[in-house]
């Protein structure tokens, strides 16, 4: 079995797995192609997965090719099921060589494009918001816009970090949502954006904003305030 990146022209974010099954067998009629699946994992992943891989045949071998990550280190092993020799049986090859990742420099050249941010967090208070968000693999940074829910007016944060941490926006808008785009980029390539929502939280002073109308009747007053102003996202009120 070798294992290598792919050569070929626009495919180094893919790995070639040539496999010539002839070579184990005393027997090679005994055998079914059909019957053997590639599995891969990858860095310190223990669970292995049943590769998304296109299957050729390549003269005697078989070469499965697989999308990877160009900073990944990949694991590969061969599990062959149902055979004639040994039905309802199966026998598995761990293949002794990993795909290592490429170099710093290689990985801004491989024309990878990183999926979109996921786990993104927000820790608000009523002008301010912690944003955070997990890690995209092979980005080496974010770009992030967020901007008031109905306007156009976008403000823009670039955070040069392989592992991105908490930012504070400042200058929000107390009981507002707003609308957030980030980006991961590696090197000019930028991935979907992930596209959160978060809302900020009434001022501690809302109260004194509120414009209170007493109509006192004779034994009873209705005191009534407008909440959808500045102190639209409180839920109570004593």
């Amino acid at each position: 079995v070798t294992v290598q990146r792919s050569k070929r022209r626009g495919a180094k974010n893919k790995a070639e797995i040539l496999w010539e099954p002839t070579d184990m067998l005393t027997d090679p009629t005994q055998f079914k192609v059909a019957a053997a699946e590639l599995e891969i994992r990858q860095d310190n992943d223990e669970s292995w997965s049943i590769a998304d891989v296109d299957t050729r045949n390549y003269g005697k071998a078989i070469k499965w090719t697989v999308e990877t990550k160009p900073c990944k280190t990949y694991y590969f092993r061969i599990r062959v099921i149902g055979n004639e020799i040994s039905s309802g049986k199966e026998a598995c090859l761990e293949i002794s060589t990993p795909l290592e990742p490429l170099s710093p420099d290689e990985i801004r050249k491989s024309g990878y494009t990183p999926d979109p941010p996921t786990g993104f967090s927000a820790n608000v208070h009523s002008g301010s918001a912690e944003l955070s968000w997990a890690a995209s693999d092979c980005a080496l940074a974010y770009e992030i816009s967020y901007v008031e829910a109905g306007d156009d007016q976008e403000k823009q944060i670039r955070q040069d970090q392989e592992t991105p941490t908490p930012i504070t926006v400042n200058d929000l808008k107390p009981c507002t949502r707003y609308d957030t785009f980030i980006y991961a980029i590696l090197d000019d390539r930028y991935s979907e954006p992930a596209e959160p929502t978060f809302a900020t939280q009434p001022r501690t002073d809302a109260a004194t904003s509120l414009d209170i109308n007493v109509s006192p009747d004779l034994d009873f007053a209705t005191v009534s305030w407008e909440t959808w102003k500045s102190v639209s996202c409180i839920d109570e009120y004593k």
